[in-house]
C-alpha cells in the first residue's frame, strides 16, 4: 500500500542523509504501530504526493514528512491550518455542518456514525450568515480533502466525512458531539418522520402528531434551530400550525357546546316560569272570589235579621 502505488506513479522515497533510512520504511513502521493506520496513512501519502507535485521532482521527502507533522500529527495539523484560514462566519458554521454529517448508530451505546448528506441540505439554512458560512466551509474542506464529495445517479452532489480520524483529530469537536447525543436522538427521529412525509407526497396525515414527536420537534426548533435545515424547519412549522388549527377548532366546538347548554337552560327556565304563572293566576282568582262571596253571605244574613 505504500510502495507499490508510489512505484506505479513513478515516485521515489528519499533516504535520510544522517541515518540512511528510507522514508517508506519509516511510514511502514509508524503505520504498523498505529491502532487506526489506514486513514492517517492515506491522508499523509496524499499530502506528500501534493508536495512533490508542486515541485514536479517525483521525490517524497523527509523534510515534507516532518513539516506535515509526521504520521500521527499530519491530519490534526492540516485541520488546524485550514480552519485558521477560514473566515469567522465559516468557522461558526462548523457545528451545523458536522451535526448534519453524523447520526447515532443503533444499540444502547449509540455511537456516532458518519452519514452522507446532499450538498444543498448542508448549505441551506434559515439564516443568511449561516448559509454563506456553511457553503464556504464545505467548499474549502472538500477542496482540502477533509470532506468527501460524490455524485449519486441523479447527479446530486453528496457530502460525507471521509474518515472517523478526522473527528478524533479535530480539537474539541468529538467532545461537544458526544455531549450532544440528545440532539442527535431527537433530530434522527424527526428525520424519519420527515422522510415519510416527503415520500408520501407531503400529505397532512404524515405531519407530526400530538405527544412526544411534536414536543421534541418544538424543542429542536426552539433550542437547535441553527442546526436544522430549511426542510426540517418547514416540516416542524407545518406540524405546529396544524396542531394550532386543531386546538382552535376544539375550542370553538367547546364554546358552541357551552352556548348550546346555556340556551337549553334558558328555555327550560322560561318554560318553568310560564307553567308557574297560570297556577298563580288561578290562585289569585280564587282569592278574589272568596271576599265577594263573604259579602254576599253577610248581606243575606242582615236581611233575615230585619
Amino acid at each position: 500500500m505504500i510502495r507499490f502505488p508510489a512505484e506505479a506513479a513513478g515516485l521515489r522515497f528519499e533516504r535520510d542523509p544522517d541515518t540512511s533510512r528510507s522514508l517508506d520504511e519509516a511510514l511502514l513502521e509508524a503505520a504498523t504501530a498505529s491502532p487506526e493506520p489506514l486513514p492517517l496513512l492515506e491522508h499523509l501519502l496524499s499530502r506528500l504526493y501534493q508536495r512533490q507535485l508542486d515541485r514536479k521532482d517525483g521525490l517524497l521527502r523527509w523534510s515534507d514528512y516532518r513539516e506535515l507533522g509526521e504520521f500521527q500529527g499530519a491530519l490534526a495539523q492540516h485541520i488546524k491550518t485550514v480552519f485558521l484560514t477560514l473566515k469567522p462566519h465559516e468557522q461558526q458554521a462548523l457545528k451545523f455542518v458536522i451535526r448534519r454529517l453524523l447520526a447515532l448508530g443503533r444499540g444502547e451505546e449509540g455511537h456516532l456514525i458518519r452519514r452522507t448528506v446532499p450538498y444543498r441540505d448542508l448549505v441551506s439554512s434559515p439564516e443568511l450568515d449561516q448559509r454563506a458560512g456553511a457553503k464556504g466551509l464545505v467548499d474549502r474542506l472538500t477542496k482540502e480533502g477533509l470532506l468527501s464529495a460524490d455524485t449519486d445517479p441523479k447527479q446530486e452532489l453528496l457530502i460525507s466525512v471521509p474518515q472517523d480520524a478526522l473527528l478524533w483529530k479535530w480539537p474539541g469537536v468529538w467532545q461537544w458531539l458526544s455531549e450532544d447525543r440528545n440532539f442527535f436522538r431527537m433530530r434522527d427521529r424527526l428525520d424519519a418522520s420527515l422522510k415519510s412525509w416527503l415520500s408520501g407526497g407531503r400529505q397532512t396525515d404524515d405531519l407530526l402528531e400530538r405527544g412526544i414527536g411534536l414536543a421534541e420537534a418544538d424543542t429542536l426548533l426552539r433550542d437547535f434551530r441553527s442546526s436544522l435545515s430549511e426542510g426540517q424547519i418547514d416540516y416542524i412549522q407545518k406540524s405546529l400550525a396544524r396542531q394550532k388549527r386543531r386546538r382552535r377548532v376544539r375550542d370553538n366546538i367547546g364554546l358552541a357546546a357551552i352556548a348550546g347548554l346555556a340556551g337549553l337552560a334558558g328555555f327550560a327556565t322560561f318554560a318553568g316560569i310560564e307553567r308557574f304563572n297560570p297556577e298563580n293566576r288561578r290562585k289569585n282568582r280564587e282569592q278574589e272570589v272568596q271576599p265577594a262571596q263573604q259579602n254576599v253571605d253577610l248581606a243575606s244574613s242582615q236581611r233575615n235579621a230585619l
